[in-house]
């Protein structure tokens, strides 16, 4: 019995299938076959990594404001760094169907009507010349040795590139619109503070007027409450203008319309976080080579992939060109301006067309070193950006755990400051303690407030970027499936 053996050896393994095919009947080869190629797809598709779930500890700052989620979500369709960026996607279609074109059939022709004086041998006078010619062809490119081929392809890549860009974009987008919603928060807090800062300020101003009047208080004193008066009204200004800038920035940055007062959250809220999750996944991302997945490495190494095909482009410059040609032609003559004196020759033609150069003085030569030298150095780009992409995460899977300890130090320290509060206002209840220095302690809890709710916010804007740093932003996740 003879048998026939055939090996196929994997792309992106070292194993060996071996198909053994014998006498058998043709339903149950087609099923053999069928079965082999089921195998031979299974076997040559990449692998997908896991991906490790994120934990339900991981708080970002649009679960505790929902406002937050609907200014992302409209970011991503309205502002102007992602429109530009979808532009981009946009003209590189546009530049990949033109690569499209050259593998098409070019039609077109010309024609030209001319009428002049001409002098013949045969007679002593110009003859008047009238002359009508026209070509009209079509040229099909027949063999290129896969050079348009190859333009095809990196017109396609063109746009996988832009597309990455497109979302890297959006990632970047998302973090800034995360850190302007938190620090307008912040400068809100702030702000209100100073208005309270004001007040008491106004108020012991009124007090020292009123104590002069009464002769109770020299007047010398009146100068140095009206300084500080001034000196908090300039505070509120300050901080009321960087709030007005703040706020009109982060609806430039998202595209939405002006945000009201009242649409801004006071405070933000105390968390409870899990760094015990940050390190798996930063663990995880190191492990399974998550940095391949970055939008960055992923549009380098298309890059390289692009100058390759450049180079097998260049390389056919010096060998001959075969396109299929067709057409017709006419030549017309007239030296008397008589139809039986005009003569007329039509053509029609088809065949072969080959264009070769033989020398360019080199130039094919450099273009293709330097070809070589621009794919050595993408290459060593790639290979820093991936090493730059683990240290980065490294970087803010550390910068993290600082918010969150500098965190709880700010929680501790708020906890005793309204305690101390608490205690004040029972002894100014028991009349053991003024109101007015139970408030100036009061300020000093509210600053303290703010300067912890600093550091939430902090934790937050680190938790964000190292997310996003390890591809695991779960706004950015639920928003590219979405896109056309």
């Amino acid at each position: 019995m003879l048998q026939t053996v055939t090996t196929f050896r994997r792309l992106r393994a070292d194993h060996e299938f071996v198909l053994v095919v014998s006498p058998i009947s043709k339903v149950s080869l087609f099923s053999l076959t069928v079965a082999w190629l089921a195998s031979l797809l299974c076997s040559t598709a990449a692998p997908s990594r896991e991906r490790l779930p994120l934990d339900p500890g991981i708080i970002l700052p649009e679960q505790i404001f929902p406002a937050l989620a609907e200014i992302l979500q409209t970011a991503v369709q309205r502002s102007p760094q992602a429109i530009r960026a979808s532009v981009d996607i946009l003209i590189a279609e546009e530049m990949e169907a033109t690569t499209r074109a050259r593998l098409l059939p070019n039609v077109g022709g010309g024609g030209t009507y001319s009428a002049a004086q001409e002098r013949r041998l045969n007679q002593p006078d110009f003859a008047p010349a009238e002359k009508l010619t026209y070509n009209f062809g079509l040229t099909q490119p027949l063999y290129h040795w896969g050079a348009l081929r190859s333009g095809l392809k990196i017109g396609r890549i063109s746009t996988q590139i832009a597309e990455k860009n497109y979302a890297e974009a959006l990632r970047l987008l998302l973090l800034e619109v995360r850190q302007g919603y938190l620090r307008l928060i912040v400068e809100k807090a702030g702000l209100d503070r100073l208005r309270r800062v004001l007040g008491l300020a106004e108020e012991d101003l009124k007090v020292v007027e009123s104590r002069i009047e009464a002769g109770t208080l020299p007047r010398g004193e009146l100068f140095s409450s009206q300084l500080r008066v001034e000196e908090a009204k300039l505070e509120m200004e300050r901080a009321e203008e960087g709030l007005r800038f703040t706020k009109s920035s982060l609806e430039r940055l998202a595209g939405i319309p002006p945000l009201a007062d009242q649409e801004i959250p006071n405070m933000v809220p105390s968390l409870v976080a899990n760094k015990t999750a940050v390190d798996a996944l930063l663990g995880h991302f190191i492990a399974s080579n998550g940095v391949e997945d970055d939008f960055r490495v992923e549009a380098m190494r298309m890059q390289v992939v692009q100058e390759r095909l450049n180079y097998r482009i260049t390389s056919t410059a010096l060998r001959p060109k075969f396109n299929v040609v067709t057409g017709v032609t006419q030549d017309e003559v007239s030296y008397t301006g008589s139809p039986e004196d005009r003569a007329r020759i039509q053509s029609f033609y088809a065949g072969i067309n080959v264009s070769w150069t033989v020398f360019d003085g080199f130039s094919t030569r450099g273009l293709r070193r330097a070809s070589l030298l621009r794919t050595r150095q993408l290459e060593a780009d790639r290979e820093a950006r991936m090493r730059e992409v683990v240290e980065r995460a490294r970087n803010q899977a550390r910068q993290v755990d600082f918010a969150l300890r500098q965190s709880a130090v700010g929680e501790a320290r708020l906890s005793q400051l309204n305690g101390l509060v608490k205690f004040q206002e029972e002894e100014v209840q028991r009349g053991n303690m003024s109101r007015r220095d139970a408030e100036t302690v009061a300020l000093s809890r509210d600053e303290m407030s703010i300067r912890t709710m600093v550091f939430r916010v902090e934790y937050l804007g680190r938790l964000a970027e190292f997310l996003s740093a390890v591809g695991r932003d779960p706004a950015l996740e639920r928003i590219l499936p979405s896109l056309p």
